[in-house]
């Protein structure tokens, strides 16, 4: 009974870290239209939120942890050049939180790969929003929400999928 409980506590820790970090990105994306001159910080600190939870979902997984780590430094040493670019205003704020954006939703994709199906799911919702928003500027509004209602449901849907599949 106790192993029961235990893999449906982790379940439902995975779902909770797969929906911050959508949740995350679906705020940096609004943070990005309404106020577009704190967008490059939030994108910093959701990146790192992000990192910590993918590297720790790894190391409660017991799945390659260390190329978490340097997957995630990786990520960080291209924030870092984005950034030259900033301070040399060879692209806009607005040009580099999306790029950034794209980037994490690929890491967030391979994460999944490595550690957790869900996240799969994430990266790859959060890239369909990214090109959404970069395609569709004036009904931004309209394409998000259908997308980020689905990507939850199905979030949602394979994470109850699993826990009865383990029952």
């Amino acid at each position: 009974m106790d192993d029961a409980r235990q893999q449906g506590g982790e379940k439902t820790t995975r779902l909770a870290i797969s929906l911050a970090i959508f949740l995350l990105a679906l705020a940096s994306l609004v943070i990005m239209k309404l106020h577009a001159d704190s967008y490059w910080l939030f994108t910093w600190v959701m990146a790192v939120i992000d990192a910590v939870l993918c590297v720790w979902l790894a190391y409660h997984k017991k799945k390659l942890f260390w190329s978490q780590v340097w997957q995630w430094c990786g990520f960080f040493a291209f924030m870092l050049m984005v950034s030259v670019f900033l301070q040399k205003q060879v692209i806009t704020y607005d040009a580099a939180g999306l790029l950034a954006l794209l980037l994490l939703s690929f890491s967030i994709f391979i994460s999944g790969i490595y550690t957790e199906v869900l996240l799969i799911l994430v990266g790859a919702a959060l890239a369909v929003l990214v090109m959404g928003v970069t395609l569709v500027t004036h009904n931004f509004w309209f394409f998000i929400a259908p997308v980020s209602v689905v990507t939850v449901l199905i979030l949602y849907w394979l994470a109850k999928k699993s826990k009865n599949k383990e029952r």
